[in-house]
């Protein structure tokens, strides 16, 4: 799964309609743009996305239940023999989506010989344990 997701988890979240997301056992998942997007597109496709819908987002990260929210930028490592790679967040999405009391996440897809890893889609939206 590359591309860039919001993920949220809490209990009884009522899902914006506007977000197009999907239920999850955690709470939802919502795709922020293109999901083959290189990176620098999925940065600008999270700032949109956060612009667009933050009264809405702002809100629902207020109600009981809601614990955690984060963008999760997915990447292709592209060299695995590479030992270090890195990616950073503009300024200006890091105020953004503090300001929506959501995290940044970059996950890492090492890709299989048939270039299609196998990915657990559905995961908690903290500490950044599942994809």
């Amino acid at each position: 799964m590359t591309g860039c997701v919001l993920r949220v988890a809490g209990a009884n979240l009522a899902i914006p309609a506007e977000l197009d997301a999907s239920k999850t056992r955690f709470g939802f998942v919502a795709e922020v743009g293109d999901s083959e997007a290189e990176f620098k597109a999925q940065i600008e496709h999270a700032h949109h996305f956060l612009q667009t819908h933050k009264a809405k987002l702002v809100a629902l990260f207020n109600v009981p239940g809601f614990q955690s929210a984060e963008l999760d930028f997915g990447v292709w490592n592209k060299a695995p023999d590479i030992v270090a790679q890195s990616h950073s967040f503009p300024v200006s999405l890091l105020a953004l989506a503090a300001s929506c009391n959501t995290s940044l996440t970059v996950t890492m897809y090492l890709a299989s010989d048939d270039s299609q890893p196998t990915v657990q889609a559905d995961g908690p939206a903290s500490g950044g344990a599942a994809p």
